[in-house]
């Protein structure tokens, strides 16, 4: 693949992928991967106790645990990439555009030795569009130690020549602990995870979505560095004896987001 390819998407695409994504759900009996079903990443998020990717922190912000790095030279759209804190090769990324109601694909790269990665002929913005890089997991049942996706900063402001980084992130997995698959009980219910050790100011939080549409049915507020949750009153609206699934999403301090590698079932019973 050309590291600068060019590519857009559509609206009918997404929702083609989204009724595949149901078929697969409806008939699968082995385990779920957050990468098979997670295909709308959208910069919104519609809980309001959620962060808001469209707050834009300053462009050259760094998380201290990159600062060794030093960038190479070219102008464009930046950052590194590790796993579990080591410099990760040939990882391939996309970036994206958001124009406010919708996203689609810009360019295409991959990191070099040091983790390094750069897009180099991005079109300069206009008011009301947005870059984000965003890390899709191209195999997660055999990747298991990376999340499902991440996706960087929202950069609200660019020109061509310009140099920005738009995020430095780590792609290591938040796995799952418990309850475990397929999970049938009434509430309270406590959800476990591990931490991310070497990003200690990651906030976490419990997603639960619908098996019907992948909707978002519930989301928890934002857990500092936190592996547990529980869930003690029936969310608005729950239906007992209903498949639901849960996750894990992954905050950095840069408003950038990740999805845990596995999504897993469960059931809520009076």
């Amino acid at each position: 693949m050309n590291p600068q390819s060019l590519s857009r998407s559509s609206n009918f695409t997404d929702i083609v992928r989204l009724a595949l994504c149901l078929v697969l759900l409806e008939f699968s009996a082995g385990p779920v991967f957050a990468a098979d079903i997670l295909i709308p990443f959208s910069p919104i998020r519609s809980s309001p106790t959620a962060i808001n990717f469209l707050a834009s922190p300053a462009a050259d912000k760094v998380p201290v645990a990159f600062l060794p790095f030093i960038a190479n030279g070219e102008t464009g759209i930046f950052g590194y990439v590790t796993l579990l804190g080591s410099p990760i090769k040939d990882i391939e990324l996309g970036l994206w555009l958001f124009d406010g109601s919708g996203t689609s694909s810009i360019a295409n790269t991959r990191t070099a030795s040091d983790g390094y990665y750069v897009f180099t002929n991005a079109p300069a913005l206009v008011s009301g569009q947005y870059y984000f890089v965003r890390y899709d997991n191209p195999n997660p049942a055999a990747l298991t130690s990376q999340v499902s996706h991440w996706k960087t900063r929202l950069l609200d402001s660019y020109y061509a020549g310009q140099r920005l980084n738009i995020g430095n992130f780590d792609i290591g997995d938040a796995a799952l602990l418990t309850p475990v698959d397929g999970y049938t009980h009434a509430l309270p219910i406590t959800f476990t995870w591990s931490l991310r050790s070497k990003f200690p100011t990651d906030s976490y939080q419990v997603k639960i979505i619908t098996s019907t549409d992948l909707s978002e049915f519930f989301i928890s507020t934002a857990l500092p560095y936190i592996s547990n949750y529980t869930l003690s009153n029936p969310p608005p609206g729950v239906k007992y004896n209903t498949l639901y699934y849960w996750y894990i999403l992954i905050n950095a301090p840069d408003s950038a987001v990740g999805t845990s590698n596995a999504m897993r079932r469960i059931t809520f019973t009076q």
